[in-house]
C-alpha cells in the first residue's frame, strides 16, 4: 500500500499535481497499531473561494480512498485535512517522527535528504518544547536562516537527538552537556534559547553572572570555538565555572579508553565524529546507550501528553522495563488532584508499584475522587495547584499514615 502511494505521487508531482510530499509507516504510541500518516502540497489559485477548497478537499478524500482501495481489500478509516501553510516545515516533520524505528517506512516526492532532515529536527525541537515559537522575528541575527532553540523544556530531549544524529554516543562517558551544546551551535543551526537563563515564563530576577555569559555566546563568542563557547555555556546553565575535568570523571574516561572531558574540548565537531567512528569499531560498547537493567518505570499521563511519550522513551531507552497508562480524558485542570492521588496508590504498591492498572488509575479520574480532593483544599472549583497543594492532597491520601 505504501508502495502504491509512493508510485501514485510519483505520477502527481510528473504532472504538477504535487509539489511535495512524504507519506510514512509509522505505529501508535497507545494502541500499537500502524497507520500511514502523510502530507502533501496542492498547488492552489488565488481565486478559489471557500467553497472551492471545501470541493477540492472532498475531491482529494475521494481519490486516495479509490487508490488505497486499488491497493488493498483491508477496511481502513481515512482522515484528511488542510494544513496551515505557515506551519509546512512543522507538518512534513511530524509525519517522519517515527524515524529510526524498526517498522518505520517513508516516501517523499519534492524534498532533498537535508530539507527532509531539517523539517524533522524542526519538528522534533517545537514538539520537545510543546509550543510553537514566535514567527515574527529571526532570534539569530548572525544567521540568514532561523535556528533549532535549545530551551527549559526541550533541553535534555533535543540534546539526546542531536548526540544520536552525529554518531557521538561512542563518547558517552567524555561528553558533558556544554559540549554537546557547543557543538550543536558549531554547526551554525542551533542556538541557546533565553528561557535557560529567565526560566520558562520570566520574569524573575536575572542572575549577573548567567546573564553576561548568555550577552558574551550571542555577541562575541566564535560559535565554531569550542574551547571559547563551552565555559560560557557552563556559566549559563549552572552559574559558576565547572572544572574542565575531575579525576573521577577522567578514571571513567581512561578505563573506557576515551580522552578526558577537559582533553575533549579541543575537539571540533568533526574531529568529535570521527574519533567516535574509531571507538565505536574498536570498543561498541562504549556510549550513552546504557545495558539493559532489571529496573522498571510506570508513566501515567491521561492528557496522553508530548511529554509523557518523551519521559516513557528516555527511559525505555536507559533499558528499564516500563509501563504505560496513557489515556486522553482526564477531568481538566485535575492534573495536582490526579498526581496526588496516583502517588499514593504507587507508594501504597511499593515495590511492585509498576502493576498498576490503567482501570485503578482511572478511579482518580473521577469526579467523585476530585470533588473528596477539592473538599481538603477548600476548594471550590477544580483548578491548577500549587506544589504544597498537591502535598496536602497526597498527605490526606497516604497510605503510611504519615
Amino acid at each position: 500500500m505504501h508502495a502504491h502511494l509512493d508510485v501514485e505521487y510519483i505520477l502527481r508531482k510528473e504532472d504538477g499535481q504535487v509539489q511535495q510530499a512524504i507519506f510514512s509507516i509509522e505505529m501508535g504510541e497507545i494502541n500499537n497499531e500502524p497507520h500511514i500518516q502523510g502530507m502533501y502540497t496542492l498547488e492552489l489559485t488565488a481565486e478559489m473561494s471557500t467553497a472551492d477548497l471545501k470541493a477540492l478537499l472532498k475531491q482529494e478524500k475521494t481519490w486516495l480512498k479509490l487508490k488505497l482501495s486499488e491497493a488493498s481489500d483491508v477496511v481502513m478509516r481515512l482522515n484528511v485535512k488542510k494544513y496551515k501553510l505557515v506551519d509546512l516545515k512543522y507538518g512534513f516533520g511530524y509525519v517522519q517522527k517515527d524515524t529510526g524505528l524498526a517498522h518505520f517506512r517513508t516516501c517523499s516526492h519534492g524534498f532533498s535528504d537535508d530539507e527532509k532532515q531539517d523539517c524533522l529536527d524542526f519538528y522534533r525541537a517545537k514538539a520537545a518544547g510543546n509550543a510553537y515559537a514566535s514567527n515574527k522575528m529571526n532570534k539569530a541575527p548572525k544567521s540568514n536562516e532561523k535556528l533549532l532553540a535549545f530551551k527549559v523544556t526541550n533541553l535534555f530531549v533535543l540534546s539526546a537527538w542531536f548526540v544520536q544524529q552525529h554518531d557521538l554516543s561512542a563518547l558517552g562517558p567524555a561528553l558533558t552537556l556544554s559540549l554537546v551544546l557547543a557543538y550543536a551551535l558549531e554547526t551554525g543551526k542551533y542556538r541557546l534559547d533565553d528561557s535557560l537563563v529567565l526560566g520558562r515564563s520570566g520574569g524573575g530576577l536575572l542572575d549577573p553572572v548567567r546573564t553576561q555569559a548568555m550577552f558574551e555566546l550571542s555577541i562575541s563568542a566564535d560559535a565554531r570555538n569550542v574551547r571559547e563557547t563551552v565555559p560560557l555555556i557552563d556559566l549559563i546553565l549552572l552559574g559558576i565555572p565547572q572544572p574542565a575535568a575531575t579525576a573521577f570523571a577522567d578514571a571513567a574516561c581512561v578505563t573506557a579508553g576515551l580522552p578526558t572531558r577537559g582533553a575533549m574540548r579541543l575537539y571540533s565537531l568533526a574531529e568529535a565524529k570521527a574519533l567516535a567512528k574509531v571507538i565505536a569499531k574498536t570498543q561498541p560498547r562504549v556510549g550513552l546507550r546504557l545495558a539493559q537493567t532489571c529496573g522498571r518505570y510506570i508513566v501515567i499521563d491521561f492528557l496522553a501528553s508530548a511529554e509523557g511519550h518523551e519521559v516513557a522513551m528516555v527511559l525505555g531507552a536507559a533499558g528499564l522495563t516500563g509501563t504505560k497508562l496513557f489515556s486522553n480524558d482526564q477531568i481538566p485542570n485535575a492534573c495536582g488532584h490526579l498526581a496526588a492521588g496516583w502517588a499514593c496508590a504507587l507508594r501504597a504498591l511499593g515495590t511492585e508499584f509498576h502493576t498498576l492498572t490503567k482501570e485503578a488509575a482511572a478511579v482518580y479520574n473521577t469526579e467523585r475522587f476530585v470533588t473528596h480532593a477539592k473538599s481538603v483544599l477548600k476548594h471550590s472549583v477544580t483548578k491548577w495547584l500549587f506544589t504544597e497543594e498537591v502535598q496536602e492532597v497526597a498527605t490526606e491520601q497516604n497510605p503510611d499514615d504519615a
